[in-house]
């Protein structure tokens, strides 16, 4: 009998445990055929002296040189080529082959194919030529990861894990809504994570490359335990949603 009741109270036990554990705690993986489509949202600023800044999403990415061989530390590896009227080869390698980027006749789509992808972009704003926006349909959302983990670190410290390929970005950080370091293989720009709690159910976490917003999400977590949605807003200031659903342990 004495046994038996041990046994109870051991089940009881681990049943307070897992109850007790706070919603965001979990490994989490995205469910991209139940969640919200998406926007890419592409920009080329002329800098002047064939000189161009080329931006996603909001977020500069790197800078790069048309028909200017000039030399430019923190341009992409070569310049872009002009092959023909409002068309570019870019010089990135796509597997086998190289990506090209052209400009419709009435400048208002612009193609981007790669040996990978054709995608076509229409203008939102700016011009002539390839200055300006341009947005494209996703499939998913191209700012949620195809996994997140939340485990609990010392004390109130967590332990955020995330990644759209098997190799994550690791944050070790408080709820605090403070900066704290991220690491990930070979991560060159300095990337930092703030979390907050707003209420028993909801997390927000923000995104920084060297200091610079560049993903902000809020995640809520369902009553049951079962799933989660991560909310941001697009470039274009839709709300995308993605569905995430628990992992077994």
């Amino acid at each position: 009998m004495r046994l038996q009741t041990v046994r109870i109270l051991l089940l009881i036990g681990i049943a307070t445990n897992a109850v007790a554990q706070p919603p965001h705690i979990g490994a989490w993986t995205a469910d991209y055929a139940n969640s919200d489509r998406d926007e890419l949202v592409l920009e080329f600023v002329d800098l002047g002296s064939g000189l161009w800044d080329f931006r996603q999403d909001g977020q500069h990415l790197l800078h790069f040189r048309v028909d200017d061989e000039r030399e430019c530390s923190d341009c992409a590896s070569e310049p872009w080529r002009t092959i023909g009227p409002s068309a570019w080869d870019t010089g990135w390698l796509s597997g086998a082959g190289r990506d090209i980027v052209r400009i419709a006749p009435d400048g208002d789509a612009l193609s981007w194919t790669s040996t990978r992808f054709v995608r076509t972009f229409e203008r939102l704003s700016g011009g002539p030529g390839l200055a300006g926006q341009w947005r494209s349909d996703t499939e998913r959302s191209v700012w949620a990861p195809a996994w997140i983990e939340v485990s609990p670190g010392v004390d109130e410290w967590l332990v955020l894990k995330f990644g759209f390929t098997e190799h994550g970005t690791v944050c070790i950080l408080l709820p605090d809504g403070a900066d704290h370091p991220c690491f990930s293989p070979g991560m060159r720009a300095e990337r930092t994570a703030a979390a907050k709690l707003i209420e028993a159910r909801s997390l927000e976490v923000v995104i920084k490359r060297d200091g610079e917003a560049i993903s902000e999400w809020t995640l809520e977590f369902s009553l049951d335990g079962k799933t989660m949605t991560q909310a941001r807003r697009s470039a274009t200031g839709r709300t995308i949603g993605t569905i995430y659903n628990r992992r077994s342990p």
